[in-house]
């Protein structure tokens, strides 16, 4: 017997900086299309916005310094993230990806929040 729990994630992808307005709602729509095939969930999408890379990274033949980050809370079985890795790992557009279970969310708060604000605690 199995039992199909909906689990959280957390999910990071980088997007090249040089792609359309309509190829980034491109990568959202098949992940929202993927989520809702497995009966999941959004539970947070922000966009970071473009910003440096810490390192430069190489995918195909161009080299990447910047991009789109973006970022989402998911809940879902756990074969939804696979589903939803092979579609980013397909779109060249995508230049990197990381998914993250996690045990809890909280709606008011955010990695880049957290960071900021734990930065900010340890220069005081």
């Amino acid at each position: 017997m199995s039992t199909n729990k909906n689990r959280l994630y957390e999910l990071i992808y980088l997007v090249n900086r040089e792609a359309s307005d309509e190829a980034r709602a491109d990568i959202v729509s098949r992940m929202k299309a993927v989520i809702d095939s497995f009966g999941g969930e959004v539970m947070k999408t922000e966009s970071w916005g473009k910003r440096r890379l810490a390192y430069e990274i190489q995918k195909g033949s161009e080299r990447h310094q910047k991009a789109y980050y973006e970022y989402n809370v998911l809940q879902g079985p756990a074969g939804m993230t696979q589903e939803i890795e092979r579609v980013l790992r397909l779109n060249e557009d995508c230049i990197r990806f990381l998914t993250i279970k996690i045990d809890s969310f909280d709606p008011s708060a955010t990695s880049v929040n957290a960071a900021t604000e734990t930065a900010e605690s340890t220069e005081a």
